[in-house]
C-alpha cells in the first residue's frame, strides 16, 4: 500500500510545472524582471535597491537578450582559440630567430677566425719583407771577402730547394709564391699548392688556364672557355668573382689591380680586349683592338710602361 502511494505522489511531481524561482535577496519573492544592464534576474523589490536607471524587461521578454549573450560568449570562446593559435605560432618563430641568430653568430666567429688567420699571413709575411731588408743592408759593412764566404755557406746549406713532384704532373704552367714556403702551382689545368716545401695531394679546382693570388687569401681563377672570373675562398668555396663578356685567356695583378685579356679568334683576324679592375671586380679601364695574325696569348704582365703580352704561333 505505501508503495502505491509513493509512486502517485512521483507522478504527480513530473506532471506539475517546475517551480518558479526565488529571489536570492528576498526570500518571498520571485524573479519576474532582467536587467540587460547587470544581465541578471530580480524581483520587484530589487528595483528600487540595486537597479535604479537600469534598463529592465519583463521576464517572458529576456528570451531574445538572453540569446544575444551566449552568441557573444560563444564568440569570445572562439576569438580565445584563435588568438591561442596565434601565440603558438608567435614562440614557433620565437625559436626560428633564436636559431637563426645562433647560426649567424657562428659565421662571424669563423669570418673572424678567417680573417685573423689573413691578418697574421700577412703580418709574417711583412715582418719577413723587413728582416730582409735589414740584412742587405747590414751585409754592406762587412767585408767583400766575408760576404763571398757566408754567401757561399748559405747556398751550400739551403739552396737549392728541391721539391717532390706527384707522377702525374709533367708540366707547371705557373707558379705563384705566398711565402718562403708555401705556393699556388697549376699543372694540367688543376691548382695545386704547396705548404711548407711539400706538394698537397688536394685538388682545389679544375679547368684551370690562368690564376693570380690575393692579399687576403683569395685565388681568382681563370677558365678560357667561361666568361666569368672565378674566386677560390680560403674555405675552399669556388663562387663568381666577375663576368668579363669574352674569353679569357691571361690575367695579371699588380698593386690591386687586376689586368685581363681576352682573345676572339675569327676568320683573318683575331679580336682582342684587355681590362682594368679593382679587386672587387670593378672595371676601371678598358681596351680593344682588332690583329692580323694566328698568335693565341699565353701571358699577360702589367708594367710602368704598359701591357706586356706573351703570345704563341698557332694554325686557324
Amino acid at each position: 500500500m505505501s508503495d502505491d502511494t509513493l509512486e502517485r505522489e512521483e507522478n504527480q511531481e513530473v506532471g506539475n510545472s517546475p517551480k518558479p524561482l526565488r529571489c536570492r535577496f528576498h526570500e518571498t519573492e520571485v524573479y519576474q524582471i532582467f536587467c540587460k544592464d547587470c544581465k541578471d534576474f530580480m524581483c520587484f523589490q530589487c528595483i528600487g535597491q540595486l537597479h535604479q536607471k537600469h534598463e529592465l524587461s519583463q521576464l517572458q521578454d529576456a528570451d531574445e537578450a538572453i540569446r544575444t549573450e551566449m552568441c557573444g560568449l560563444l564568440l569570445e570562446n572562439k576569438y580565445a582559440d584563435h588568438l591561442s593559435s596565434l601565440s603558438d605560432k608567435i614562440s614557433d618563430k620565437e625559436k626560428e630567430l633564436v636559431q637563426d641568430e645562433e647560426s649567424l653568430k657562428s659565421e662571424i666567429r669563423t669570418s673572424v677566425d678567417e680573417l685573423k688567420q689573413n691578418i697574421d699571413r700577412e703580418e709574417k709575411r711583412l715582418l719577413f719583407s723587413e728582416d730582409s731588408d735589414s740584412e742587405w743592408f747590414d751585409a754592406e759593412d762587412i767585408e767583400e771577402d766575408d760576404v763571398i764566404e757566408s754567401s757561399s755557406d748559405e747556398i751550400t746549406d739551403e739552396y737549392p730547394i728541391k721539391i717532390q713532384m706527384n707522377q702525374d704532373i709533367k708540366l707547371i704552367s705557373k707558379i705563384v709564391p705566398i711565402s718562403e714556403k708555401d705556393a699556388w702551382i697549376f699543372s694540367n689545368q688543376k691548382l695545386l699548392k704547396i705548404v711548407g716545401h711539400s706538394l698537397q695531394e688536394d685538388v682545389y679546382t679544375e679547368n684551370v688556364d690562368d690564376m693570380v693570388a690575393l692579399n687576403d687569401g683569395c685565388v681568382l681563377v681563370l677558365r678560357a672557355f667561361e666568361t666569368f672570373i672565378m674566386k677560390l675562398l680560403p674555405n675552399r668555396r669556388l663562387v663568381r668573382f666577375a663576368d668579363v663578356g669574352y674569353n679569357p685567356y691571361c690575367i695579371c695583378i699588380r698593386d690591386d689591380i687586376v689586368v685581363i685579356y681576352m682573345w676572339n679568334q675569327l676568320d683573318y683576324t683575331n679580336k682582342n680586349h684587355i681590362i682594368w679592375m679593382n679587386t672587387d671586380g670593378i672595371v676601371t679601364k678598358r681596351s680593344s683592338f682588332t690583329r692580323c695574325n694566328w698568335m693565341r696569348p699565353c701571358s699577360v704582365q702589367h708594367l710602368d710602361s704598359g701591357v706586356c703580352l706573351i703570345s704563341c704561333w698557332q694554325k686557324l
